[in-house]
């Protein structure tokens, strides 16, 4: 199959503004602000600054870990959650969060086994029941992927993400409807999400609707730049040569 489906994969969640004053948790909040501006040695810098003051403040620990993750650290950043799910063993985020870290070191069964931890605590977490079902698809698990997949819908029906995953296992199973209904759900609930819109430009081209994918590219496109992702002059004659479209 000539396609690479884009998969959704965010950095960890990060603690947001610290729930109470304290050295550390200054710190941690001026490192949030860093963070949002783009500014990660910085935060960096801060956060290890408050991980001295308090070595187990957990708002620290998981935006360190989640700042490794940016910064191209996977490992690292999983050696934190360890120590966090040692100190914080309830709480659900961190859970999701290193089954992230897991998936994105291609070891599913282990980002699995953090995802039902996060949803056993947190049996309404949509975005641990999608990235299951992700993961679910990458171990050969289709039948459970897909019932992760409408799970995630179920909780959170606006959660666009969801649909596109789903609609990419359909679109494997060469399910073309039930594939372009995912993907029109997605992108109604986000016209500007990139990934759904290559995807679903690949799916029309499979349906020989050329007019009508380059147009889902072209919105690709523009999603992407406002994004500051360039996916380069040429990317719309790629697509179509890869699906031997002239």
């Amino acid at each position: 199959m000539y396609r690479k489906l884009f998969v959704l994969l965010l950095p960890c969640a990060l603690s947001g503004a610290a729930a109470f004053a304290s050295p550390a948790n200054d710190l941690v909040n001026e490192a949030i602000s860093k963070i949002q501006g783009g500014n990660l040695k910085e935060a960096n810098v801060l956060l290890d600054k408050a991980l001295v003051k308090e070595p187990n403040n957990v708002d620290a620990l998981n935006d360190k870990a989640g700042l490794l993750q940016m910064m191209g650290d996977s490992k690292g950043a999983l050696k934190i959650f360890d120590k966090l799910l040692v100190l914080s063993p309830k709480n659900a985020t961190f859970w999701f969060n290193r089954g992230k870290i897991n998936s994105g070191l291609k070891d599913p069964k282990k980002a699995i086994d953090d995802y039902n931890h996060a949803i056993k605590l947190n049996p309404k977490f949509a975005m641990a029941f999608s990235n299951r079902g992700n993961d679910k698809s990458v171990t050969g698990d289709t039948a459970g992927a897909i019932a992760d997949l409408k799970e995630a819908e179920k909780v959170d029906p606006k959660f666009p993400e969801s649909y596109n995953n789903l609609g990419m296992i359909y679109f494997d199973q060469k399910k073309f409807d039930e594939a372009m209904r995912q993907f029109d759900e997605a992108v109604k609930l986000d016209p500007g999400y990139g990934r759904c819109l290559v995807n679903r430009g690949r799916l029309k081209l499979a349906l020989k609707q050329k007019d009508k994918a380059v147009a889902d590219f072209k919105l690709a496109q523009t999603a992407f730049n406002k994004q500051g992702d360039d996916l380069g002059p040429d990317f719309i004659q790629k697509e179509l040569k890869r699906a031997n479209v002239q």
